[in-house]
């Protein structure tokens, strides 16, 4: 008896991390994305001051989620995104907009992955 209540706790421990945890990779996924949208507009009107100022809310933002994001994910694809956001605060820095869209592109996608990757959704339940 004692062993079945054991297993049902850890059983609603999981299911409770599973859901905090794709409740804050959605999370983080829709805020960048929302200021990446913004930093895109911006970069294309050439407002490099407005650009750098939103890659560094970004950076925030991502390293507000970070340690939460590394419980699951592997150290390289955070590596790989921190790499692809440094290099697109660089292009920002000296204004090359096509190297920056193409590298902040490549940062949103990775973003959007891993919130794809973490999320919970139905079609993948039934």
């Amino acid at each position: 008896m004692k062993v079945l209540r054991l297993s049902i706790i850890i059983l609603i421990c999981m299911c409770i991390f599973i859901g905090v945890h794709s409740f804050r990779m959605s999370k983080m996924e829709k805020s960048i994305s929302e200021m990446g949208n913004s930093v895109k507009e911006l970069a294309i009107n050439d407002s490099w001051d407005k650009v750098s100022e939103m890659i560094s809310e970004i950076k925030n933002e991502w390293n507000r989620y970070k340690n939460w994001a590394a419980l699951t994910i592997s150290s390289e694809n955070i590596e790989q995104l921190e790499i692809s956001l440094h290099q697109a605060q660089t292009f920002a820095q000296i204004h090359k907009k096509s190297d920056f869209l193409g590298e902040f592109i490549m940062f949103s996608q990775l973003v959007e992955q891993i919130a794809h990757r973490e999320g919970l959704y139905w079609e993948e339940i039934f």
